[in-house]
């Protein structure tokens, strides 16, 4: 961490510097091509010997993996924080279905009616109550693009999903192309 915040290294300057042709020259280093020198041994004095010690590592590399983490994994927060706008709770139903495939025989019927029951409440709370001409737009936008992104026309996860599949394909083909 000391790499990117505080000094990163420390090179040797000649002691009438001021502090700022210290900062100046430090921040040469750290950009500049290094190599390494044991304590014990002198510093060679022709630039030839010295390229037998290069250090060949990006001093960015660190920087770059962590951006690369976060565009893998923005796709994944900004589906976990859009689900929920659905007004179905997902998670709930899927933990539901997993206890039925553990549950003992007596108790599958009654978890399964638990589902039905929280499904049957969700489309009763988000169907559509008018038959209005935007209504009928809607039902026609529908049947010709496949779907349109809304709750009430229950295409809100199915879009969602494949927005959300789809940054991470535009994710993957980038990475390839800038790296």
């Amino acid at each position: 961490m000391n790499q990117y915040v505080g000094d990163p290294i420390h090179c040797w300057v000649p002691a009438q510097f001021p502090d700022h042709h210290q900062a100046y020259a430090e921040n040469v280093c750290w950009v500049s091509q290094m190599y390494y020198v044991p304590i014990d041994e002198e510093i060679p004095y022709v630039k030839e010997d010295r390229l037998h010690r290069d250090i060949s590592f990006y001093r960015w590399v660190v920087a770059i993996l962590l951006l690369q983490c976060f565009l893998f994994k923005f796709p994944n927060m900004l589906w976990k924080e859009l689900r929920g706008y659905c007004g179905l709770n997902v998670q709930k139903i899927v933990d539901m279905a997993e206890e039925v495939t553990l549950s003992p025989p007596e108790k599958k019927e009654k978890i399964v009616s638990d589902i039905s029951k929280f499904l049957h409440k969700w489309l009763q709370t988000y169907r559509v109550y008018k038959y209005s001409v935007m209504v009928r737009v809607k039902e026609k936008m529908s049947s010709v693009l496949c779907f349109v992104l809304g709750k009430r026309q229950g295409t809100y996860l199915t879009g969602l999903y494949l927005f959300i599949k789809l940054l991470n394909l535009i994710n993957v083909i980038a990475q390839f192309i800038m790296l």
